[in-house]
């Protein structure tokens, strides 16, 4: 059965596409459904489908540009452009990124699965042709024919994985690894920076030296490094996807190791979810209290046990952004977050565990200063208030003033004083208010002098806070003095 995506941006066309083509009939299976070109890449990159429809005309990404990374991606699927109006330049563009087929929407049923049997036999021819294309088939676990790779029916063989780190030409690369691999010739390309190298029969320890002999070579002859992972041994060709798989997770050890340019299964990182939340626990409790030293002490405990486990880099991730966060909360409206690295920038270990530091020491030195400058705050807040008291005041004002971020100004002073900024305004103009009522100023004049546009507005919240309206608190100010 061949897996198919469609992607259009108009929900009606994806629900048309789902229900009105019979897909069984077709020997396809519809795997997925998506809006947007960026979508569409990433499904594509997530299932390797056989077949991908696609509008040209999406948000984020167009269909011609999806079906140029498909292209150059080396991904098989045959691609079929859908489009509301017939359109040579668009058609030419279609051509150029080898496009199957290019249907216009009206009517557009039959004539998609006309394109989708046209898709169906170029894909079956090609795979007939090439035993290389069963190959790279059976490695992305697609549909191939087993009649052609019945000359890959080793008593066992091994996967070597090349990853190139630049855009080397692949020619070069290719005559390079054919020259030191010579017990093997079965060079599968898998991606514009993945090749794959299946050998048969042959012992671990004579790959293991050329393996080496390439690695010496390449060291001298290529401005960049290729990195190489090496399988256990398999039986059925039908397992590449497991080899495969397994080389890559070997290669995410190349994280704690950036010396190292060859790994093997044994060094496989663990799928196993690892405990690490005591040691990230007591980061954060360190950081929350700006203790820099026993901050530093917990992070290296982490560290520690990060490299001598080799934990999964999707847990490191996760540690990682979990501290990073929590300090950019607790620090929020103090600072421009300088610490927002994304963790996929970093390439190894070291670069972590570095960044990192350095981020943990920072937020400390900081959280320390805010909470030592905290009375400095209030004091700043209540004088900008006093200072201003005859002008309209805000919240933006004082925090601008102040250089602050007003939501953390107003969060940080409601818990340090228990009254909002605004309460806090009201109640030093109020408290002027009836300064100015004792001297017989009228009260539209106080309501003005105060900044009040609304002498109503005005009398209502004096009422509410002293209790009487500012006329009667006037008249009864007179009584007594």
């Amino acid at each position: 059965m061949y897996s198919v995506i469609a992607i259009d941006d108009e929900p009606m066309m994806r629900r048309a596409l789902k229900a009105l083509i019979d897909w069984n009939a077709l020997d396809c299976e519809l795997t997925s459904l998506a809006g947007n070109g960026e979508e569409a890449i990433e499904l594509i990159e997530k299932y390797n489908p056989d077949i991908v429809i696609c509008d040209i005309k999406m948000p984020k990404k167009s269909g011609i540009e999806v079906a140029e990374w498909i292209k150059t991606n080396n991904k098989k699927a045959e691609v079929i452009l859908l489009t509301a109006f017939a359109d040579f330049a668009y058609a030419r563009e279609a051509l150029r990124w080898g496009v199957t087929d290019y249907v216009v929407k009206d009517g557009a049923v039959d004539k998609i699965q006309e394109a989708i049997i046209r898709c169906k036999s170029k894909i079956a021819k090609k795979e007939k042709q090439s035993p290389q294309l069963a190959l790279l088939a059976a490695l992305n676990g697609s549909n191939f024919d087993p009649s052609l790779l019945e000359e890959y029916n080793y008593t066992y063989y091994s996967l070597l994985y090349f990853q190139l780190t630049k855009d080397f030409k692949l020619e070069n690369v290719i005559k390079l690894i054919k020259e030191v691999f010579t017990f093997s010739n079965i060079l599968i390309e898998k991606s514009k920076n993945e090749l794959c190298m299946i050998i048969p029969q042959v012992p671990n320890n004579e790959i293991l030296s050329s393996c080496n002999m390439f690695i010496d070579m390449q060291k001298s002859l290529l401005n960049y490094p290729i990195y190489l992972s090496l399988s256990r041994y398999f039986k059925d060709i039908k397992e590449l996807p497991l080899a495969y798989k397994e080389c890559n997770i070997s290669m995410q050890t190349r994280f704690f190791n950036k010396e190292r340019y060859l790994v093997t299964a044994s060094f496989m990182t663990s799928n196993q979810k690892v405990e690490t939340g005591t040691f990230v626990q007591d980061i954060l409790n360190g950081i929350k209290r700006g203790d820099e030293e026993f901050s530093l002490e917990a992070l290296n405990n982490l560290f520690t046990f990060q490299a001598n486990n080799i934990v999964n880099l999707e847990q490191i991730k996760a540690d990682y952004s979990l501290i990073i966060n929590y300090c950019e909360k607790l620090t929020e409206g103090f600072t421009d977050s300088e610490f927002s690295r994304n963790f996929t920038s970093f390439n190894f270990f070291e670069e972590y565990e570095s960044y990192l530091r350095e981020a943990v020491a920072h937020y400390c030195h900081l959280i320390k200063d805010i909470k030592e400058s905290s009375p400095d705050i209030i004091r700043l807040v209540d004088s900008y208030i006093a200072d201003h008291i005859e002008k309209p005041l805000s919240l933006s004002d004082i925090a601008a003033a102040s250089n602050y971020n007003s939501s953390y100004l107003s969060r940080f002073y409601k818990q340090k004083s228990g009254i909002t900024i605004t309460m806090a305004i009201n109640n030093k103009k109020i408290e002027k208010a009836k300064e100015l009522l004792k001297q017989n100023f009228k009260v539209y004049e106080v309501a003005e002098r105060l900044g009040f546009d609304d002498t109503t507005y005005f009398s209502t919240l004096f009422k509410k806070l002293v209790g009487i309206n500012p006329k009667d608190y006037q008249v009864k100010q007179n009584i007594i003095n």
